[in-house]
């Protein structure tokens, strides 16, 4: 997508070759993992691509697991903003914040600040 609304990232991303676990939400059995190892593409502190083999849709909540460098955050907060079936799987774009008010009140969401850290670890794009 070109144009007025095709890269509305905040920030570039970074190559990211890290696995990242895929939980979701079921209103039976509450929080699964829906997708170990899924391969991360690049990430920023504000989202990231990944390669998974299940098929996620635009709206959906998700937890992942983030294995960096040199470190892990579990239970990242994620919501699916795109889905595109490649010939690996699906290449799904997530972000990790709900609102700009969220962003600006990082309180309520101190998982935000180790995203900063995590991004300064993988290399630059």
């Amino acid at each position: 997508m070109g144009g007025f609304f095709g890269n509305r990232r905040k920030t570039n991303r970074r190559p990211a070759d890290m696995a990242v676990d895929v939980h979701s939400y079921r209103r039976r059995g509450g929080w699964r993992t829906l997708e170990p190892g899924a391969r991360g593409l690049d990430f920023n502190r504000f989202g990231m691509a990944f390669v998974s083999r299940t098929r996620l849709r635009p709206g959906d909540s998700l937890r992942l697991s983030l294995h960096g460098p040199a470190m892990r955050l579990h239970g990242v907060k994620a919501r699916v903003v795109s889905s595109q079936h490649t010939g690996q799987g699906y290449r799904t774009g997530v972000r990790f914040y709900e609102s700009l008010h969220e962003l600006a009140h990082a309180t309520r969401a101190p998982y935000l600040r180790y995203l900063c850290g995590l991004e300064e670890q993988l290399p630059p794009a």
